[in-house]
């Protein structure tokens, strides 16, 4: 179940570097066993019961490193912030941020990451509306997805927000709705 988790999360990105590619003021958060937190995207993440953080080595993986020193912000296309799974279920979360290699709003983003979902065919996708919420006090746009992969349908909730020369983009993908709350309530303002 993990490592189609991983595949799953390993498509979606290869898409979202199709999609975007000038750092600003950005910088990048800080990762624990229990939690995530950034002051750039006045973030704060903890870890719901049952979900660990996935260690940074599938991280650097995903980004195409293979150590910290390895991610310059001013030259990486794509950071992989953070990631936790619960190797009980399908459940899982991802925040990624992208530099932008031209303006995208948040609508835009989601049109083209639809498309490009759609022509890679990496499973059956059923795409929501986007709708604006609110996320721990930050206006996010956001989107409920399902796709079928190998026989399998997964629940995704996608959320984008546009900051400076970057997008942000937060994966959660889980099997209850219930989940989806947990991880989504998991979110704080950041507090330092």
């Amino acid at each position: 179940m993990k490592k189609r988790n991983i595949c799953l999360i390993l498509a979606l990105a290869l898409v979202m570097l199709m999609l975007l590619g000038c750092a600003k003021e950005y910088s990048m958060g800080t990762r624990s066993e229990t939690g995530y937190k950034s002051s750039w995207m006045n973030l704060e993440f903890t870890l719901p019961e049952g979900m660990e953080m996935s260690p940074d080595s599938e991280l650097f993986a995903l980004m195409g490193v293979a150590s910290q020193d390895q991610i310059n912000p001013e030259t990486q296309e794509s950071i992989f912030e953070m990631l936790a799974i619960n190797s009980e279920n399908s459940n899982n979360i991802s925040l990624l941020v992208q530099k932008m290699s031209k303006k995208y709003s948040e609508k835009q983003y989601y049109e083209a990451m639809q498309k490009q979902l759609k022509e890679d065919s990496f499973g059956v996708y059923k795409f929501g509306e986007l709708t604006q919420t609110t996320l721990a006090k930050e206006s996010f746009y956001t989107a409920d997805t399902s796709v079928i992969m190998n026989g399998t349908t997964y629940l995704e909730t996608f959320l984008f927000k546009v900051k400076g020369d970057r997008m942000i983009v937060i994966t959660i993908t889980y099997d209850t709705d219930t989940a989806k709350t947990q991880m989504l309530n998991a979110f704080s303002e950041y507090k330092g």
